[in-house]
Parts: C-alpha cells; sequence; structure tokens
C-alpha cells in the first residue's frame, strides 16, 4: 500500500543516518526529519521550524511517549540489577570462558585506522569494548538489524556504562585527560590533526551487562520467554553456530557445567580465624582479608555481613580479589550498633575519666553464587570499632559531686559518711527526675536499678577499706 512504501521509503532513510560504524550522525538524522516533516505538512514547504514544531506535536511525541512505557519492561534498567539475580548469575558462571573469549576478541578488534591516536592511547583503548567494536560484536553473532538496531545498541552500552566513560587508574593522568571524554559531550584527543571524537568504553563488567540487555532487546515474547532467565539462556545458546565459526571450538565445550559449591571459612582457631584484620576502624575503605577454602574464581564471591545485634541490615560485598583459599574486600563506612560507656578512676592520678567506645560486630559469611552463603562452627566475627578520647571530669565538678554524695549517704543516718544504698540512690534519681533510659549491662535482672547495679557490677569505685558486707 502507499502507506507501506513511505514508512519504508522513511525507514531507508534512517538507516542512511547510521555510518558503517554503527554511529548515528545528528546532521544527516535532522536532515531526514525536516525532509519528513514536509512530506507530512506540504502545506508548510519552506517553514522548516513550522514544520518541525508541527512533526513533534503530531507525530514524535506520541512515539516517544509510547517507547518510554515499553522501554520501562524490556530490560532498559539503570544500574546493574540484572547483575542481582542469582539465576542470571549462575547463567555467567556456566558462560564465563565463552565470555571472557568474547570479551578478549573485541576489546582489540578495532585497529583504530581511522583515528589519528598515539601509541598509549590506542593501548588503552584495547583494554576496553568501544562502540563500534560491539556493533561488529553483534554483526558476528547475527544480531545486527535483524534482533537489533543500531539506535538500541546505542541505547544498551550507554545504560551498561552507566552514563560515563571507563578510564583506566593505570593510565597517566595526561593521558586520560586528552583521550577521553563524559559521554554526553565530545572530546578531543591530544593530537596534531585534533580530531574530535566520542568514545563509550566497557569493561568486562560492562560488555556483560550489555549482552544480558541484549536478550532483553531480541526476545521479546512474554510466552516463549516469560523470564529474564529464559531470554538470557536463548541467546546464550544462539550463540553456538557463531562460536563454532568465529573461534572454531564447539561453545558447550568452553562452558562449566560443575556446581560451584559453598566456600568454607577458616575456623580452626575460634571466632576470629578467617578474618585478617578482624577488627578495625568503622571509617570504610578497610581492606579485610578472608581466609578459607572452595572460594570460585571464576566468577564474583559475595560477603555477607550481618550484625549480631541486629540493629544495622545485613549488606553484601563483592570481592575484588579471589583467590582459591582467600578473598579481599574493601568495607564500606559503617555506623556503630552499640556504644559502651565505661568510667574509670586512675589510683595514682586519682582523676575520674569516661570513655566511649563504638562498635558493631558482624557474622561473616561467603557465596558462590548469591543464593548459599557459608554457615561455620563457630560463627566467624568481624568488628568495626571506633573510640573517642578518654574525657577526665574536672575536679570543680568532683567537689561539687562529693558535696552531694556525702548529703545523700548521711540522710536519716548520721553515722553513715561512706556509701550510698539502693534506696537512697532511687530517691535522689526521683528528686532529680532522672529518666531510665540506659541498656542493662550483662546479667542484671529487669528488676534491679540499671545505673546502680551496672555500676556495682563493673567495681569501678576506688578500692575501699571495710568488709565486703560494709560496701
Amino acid at each position: 500500500s502507499k502507506n507501506d512504501k513511505e514508512a519504508s521509503r522513511h525507514l531507508s532513510l534512517v538507516d542512511w543516518c547510521v555510518d558503517s560504524d554503527g554511529y548515528l550522525d545528528i546532521v544527516r538524522f535532522t536532515r531526514v526529519l525536516i525532509h519528513i516533516s514536509f512530506q507530512k505538512h506540504p502545506h508548510l514547504d519552506g517553514k522548516h521550524r513550522h514544520a518541525m514544531q508541527e512533526l513533534l506535536e503530531t507525530h514524535l511525541s506520541k512515539w516517544v511517549e509510547s517507547s518510554v512505557a515499553a522501554n520501562q519492561n524490556d530490560g532498559f534498567i539503570p544500574g546493574d540489577d540484572l547483575l542481582k539475580s542469582a539465576n542470571i548469575d549462575h547463567l555467567l558462571c556456566v558462560y564465563d570462558n565463552p565470555l571472557e573469549r568474547l570479551f578478549t576478541r573485541y576489546q582489540s578488534i578495532d585497529q583504530h585506522l581511522n583515528r589519528i591516536l598515539s601509541t598509549d592511547v590506542k593501548k588503552v583503548l584495547d583494554e576496553f569494548v568501544e562502540v563500534g567494536e560491539f556493533v561488529t560484536f553483534c554483526k558476528e553473532f547475527g544480531l545486527y538489524q535483524k534482533s537489533v538496531t543500531p539506535v538500541q545498541i546505542s541505547k544498551i552500552v550507554q545504560i551498561a556504562c552507566l552514563g560515563d566513560v571507563v578510564v583506566n587508574p593505570s593510565t597517566p593522568l595526561d593521558t586520560q585527560q586528552s583521550s577521553f571524554s563524559n559521554i554526553t559531550r565530545r572530546g578531543s584527543c591530544d593530537e596534531p590533526a585534533k580530531q574530535s571524537y566520542q568514545d563509550v568504553l566497557m569493561d568486562k563488567q560492562a560488555f556483560i551487562d550489555a549482552i544480558l540487555r541484549l536478550a532483553m532487546v531480541a526476545n521479546t515474547d512474554p510466552i516463549v520467554h516469560p523470564t529474564i532467565t529464559s531470554r538470557v539462556e536463548h541467546l546464550f545458546k544462539s550463540f553456538a553456530p557463531h562460536y563454532q565459526t568465529v573461534f572454531s571450538r564447539d561453545l558447550s565445550a568452553d562452558c562449566d557445567w560443575v556446581p560451584k559449591g559453598v566456600p568454607v571459612l577458616r575456623c580452626n582457631i575460634g571466632e576470629h580465624s578467617a578474618c585478617r584484620p578482624y577488627i578495625s576502624p568503622g571509617d570504610g575503605d578497610i581492606e579485610v582479608t578472608i581466609e578459607g577454602s572452595n572460594f570460585c574464581t571464576k566468577r564474583e564471591v559475595l560477603i555477607r555481613l550481618s550484625d549480631i545485634n541486629k540493629v544495622i541490615p545485613p549488606f553484601t560485598v563483592k570481592a575484588h580479589t579471589v583467590k582459591p583459599k582467600r578473598v579481599v574486600v574493601t568495607l564500606p563506612s559503617v555506623e556503630p550498633s552499640q556504644i559502651n560507656v565505661c568510667i574509670k578512676y586512675d589510683t595514682q592520678t586519682h582523676l575520674w575519666g569516661v570513655e566511649i567506645g563504638m562498635f558493631s560486630t558482624f557474622v561473616v559469611e561467603a557465596s558462590n553464587d548469591r543464593m548459599r552463603f557459608s554457615t561455620t562452627t563457630p560463627a566467624q566475627l568481624f568488628t568495626i570499632q571506633d573510640s573517642c578520647p578518654v574525657w577526665y571530669v574536672s575536679d570543680s565538678l568532683i567537689t561539687k559531686l562529693q558535696k552531694l554524695f556525702s548529703s545523700l549517704v548521711c540522710y536519716k543516718d548520721r553515722r553513715n559518711t561512706r556509701f550510698l544504698v539502693l534506696e537512697k540512690w532511687k530517691k535522689f534519681k526521683a528528686d532529680y527526675n532522672i529518666v531510665e533510659k540506659l541498656h542493662l549491662a550483662d546479667g542484671t535482672q529487669v528488676s534491679d536499678d540499671p545505673f546502680f547495679h551496672e555500676v556495682m557490677q563493673q567495681q569501678v569505685l576506688p578500692p575501699l577499706s571495710g568488709s565486703k558486707g560494709d560496701q
């Protein structure tokens, strides 16, 4: 029909906007929109701005709304949410070797012959997969223009990179600044030709994320593929013939179907066997080595920390270094879940000091697949602890407290000048409207006075002469 021919012609114009590397040329794209606007609204011929405005209002605005609504359900989700599924993680472990081969091949398949780049910049670029290299991957594996469009590829790559350019930290700073720019703007490489270009660079994690999003776009039938896992699994299976052609190897032969099992944490010398160190400050960026066995080196190992006081919700940290018998994690900043206040008396200096300790103690568990975490007896503990400087009570305040104490102990008992009994302590609290908000110490009964009995149990008072009954 006439409409079909018109739609086909418009699609061919859009294809003309994409160059051989899969990049969308904005100048060509704008010219195509102007051309279509004149065809749709011939009465506005020659009035470019009015024709474009009419096209946007009558056609494109509705398409944008429907596209946004559709993208909310077809896998275009920001962040690493796709990588948080245990089933997806299992598939990635099975296909870890093929994914490693794919990343190694396509990170350096572009020889950059059309760019004037220094040798150092080329080495840096060869550590990542660029957009053009990802398009080559889609072409060689039968996805380009069949299951995914150039525009979809561009969007997938941008979301997989979270809108940022991946910069190799080992690269000299001047090379980074001259070679890369943010995805939202064009940068220039510091070369004589001053050639401007735009790079979206994917490390292995972003490359895997982009492949997962390809599965969301390529397999959209909810009846055939009702779950995300089924979409990803179908995409991986569809790689088989192309994998054989590209690598001359059978895809299934490179897969690892052996279950990973559960890590076993070291626990031979008690509850502080596995973690080195087992106690550290809570300001974050603390590297902790966790020792054990059966850590899976092919995929990430997750460490879960659970507060024994159940004040802080359990959280999971990914190990950045994985060996068969140890992993290393960097812990974030954590607020204390317990605060201890200790009153000390120095018999030599005769000073009273108040020491405040803030800490959190966590049970440490490890997992290879996000689903099954290690259990050890005894449980392996890690403590985050911060201490405040000791605060010494001033002599003037001690003098006032001594006078107050003397008036309390001799109340209705003139002969008592040294010891405060529980009844008088309770009267003192009632007179001064002291509200009890302290946690009970270990061994303190609910019916006891938390202030009085906790102090007596800690025995923080200076040693006094006399019998135990008098004290």
